[in-house]
């Protein structure tokens, strides 16, 4: 529907991403580097960090631990290239009603690490 549709034209970025690290800014603010899996919307890299402020909307105390994977709405913040989630907003959002607009999405090819020489 039209408003949905507006919804999703707010956000900068949708993906699917794996948590790699983490790190605690304040009580209200920490910032995850996560590895991208599929991609939807934003700009298109192989890694990505977010930051999620009010982490205490989630009922558990680690969601997004290490190796966890998430679906990503958010949002472009000024003169950075972090992206800005909102947890309290994942529950605007419904990943198959998204899939409708923009498809299955784009799997994200890793690069793969040479073997060294011995």
């Amino acid at each position: 529907d039209k408003e949905y549709a507006h919804k999703l034209d707010e956000v900068n970025s949708i993906f699917l991403g794996e948590v790699i690290s983490s790190q605690r800014i304040d009580t209200h603010t920490e910032i995850y580097e996560m590895q991208l899996l599929r991609f939807w919307k934003g700009s298109e890299k192989t890694k990505v960090s977010i930051k999620i402020t009010n982490p205490g909307c989630y009922e558990t105390e680690a969601p997004f631990a290490k190796g966890a994977k998430f679906m990503i709405y958010g949002y472009s913040v000024k003169d950075s290239e972090l992206i800005d989630v909102n947890c309290c907003n994942f529950g605007l959002f419904d990943d198959e009603r998204m899939k409708t607009f923009y498809g299955e999405g784009k799997i994200i090819e890793q690069p793969q690490t040479s073997p060294t020489a011995t």
